[in-house]
């Protein structure tokens, strides 16, 4: 979601982002419904989230069989989606590390003196 950065306010940047993370990992259909609808009305009444909002309902919306857990129950696909997803909002993602490469946390670095 590139276009997070279209909001400004870094509150409600991390709002949005956690209700819609939420709104992807629901397992019930019909609870899917109804927090999409509520998520879409509290973006399209904020005028900080607006363009957000746009975008959100342009993109995803018609396509939420793609993208929510509760379409893909009986798949039988276990892929690491929210691990690579995590990993790139952390180590690109606007807001985080400011667009820059984060270190290895898991290689110690050699400090030579």
């Amino acid at each position: 979601m590139n276009h997070l950065c279209d909001i400004k306010c870094p509150t409600k940047k991390s709002l949005v982002y956690a209700e819609l993370k939420a709104l992807m990992e629901t397992l019930v259909i019909d609870d899917f419904f109804s927090g999409l609808e509520k998520i879409l009305t509290k973006l399209h009444e904020d005028s900080d989230t607006k363009v957000f909002w746009k975008y959100f309902q342009d993109t995803y919306v018609h396509r939420a069989e793609e993208w929510s857990y509760c379409f893909r129950l009986q798949l039988g696909i276990n892929t690491n989606m929210y691990n690579e997803s995590m990993h790139k909002t952390i180590n690109y993602g606007d807001g985080y590390l400011e667009g820059k490469k984060g270190r290895r946390l898991d290689i110690r670095q050699l400090i030579l003196y």
